[in-house]
């Protein structure tokens, strides 16, 4: 959920440790490392050598279960990025859909891609600056998940 995470193994310090890949770990050499919330690296491969010379290798596998942040503003006039309404995730969006609606319940916007943003525009006309209404619906690791709220767009 967007946090780092300790492991906690139980090897001798005597032995050697590598992991592969090292991106996202604070170290690619320490028997516990952190792993950095901002990777999503789906697996590490820690090799173990014992003080004799003998060699293990372990596969460990990662799963991300993370919330999406959904701001509640946004502006298609901005040079900051926050041109288009969407969430923002590092993590991948299963089962996905994105509906807005204006303020007399009509629909101006569907996606079933989270890549998919909307631009603030309906049939490639702007519509007008004010709040609309969404409904995200999406499963992150088979966790299904449904937000609803409102957006501001400004101009």
């Amino acid at each position: 959920n967007n946090r780092s995470y300790s492991f906690v193994n139980q090897i001798p310090n005597t032995y050697q440790t590598t992991w592969t890949p090292s991106s996202g770990l604070s170290c690619d050499n320490c028997i516990n490392p952190i792993l950095s919330k901002q990777e999503n690296v789906p697996a590490y491969n820690l090799e173990v050598i014992s003080e004799d010379g003998c060699v293990k290798n372990y596969t460990i596998n990662a799963s991300y279960l993370c919330t999406p942040y959904i701001p509640n503003v946004f502006s298609t006039e901005s040079i900051n990025g926050n041109d288009t309404f969407g969430p923002l995730t590092p993590c991948e969006l299963q089962d996905y859909s994105m509906t807005i609606y204006d303020r007399h319940g009509s629909q101006i916007f569907q996606s079933e891609d989270p890549s998919v943003q909307w631009d603030g525009e309906l049939k490639n006309k702007e519509v007008v600056p004010g709040v609309y209404v969404y409904i995200c619906q999406f499963s992150n690791l088979g966790v299904m998940d449904q937000r609803v709220g409102n957006i501001t767009l400004i101009r």
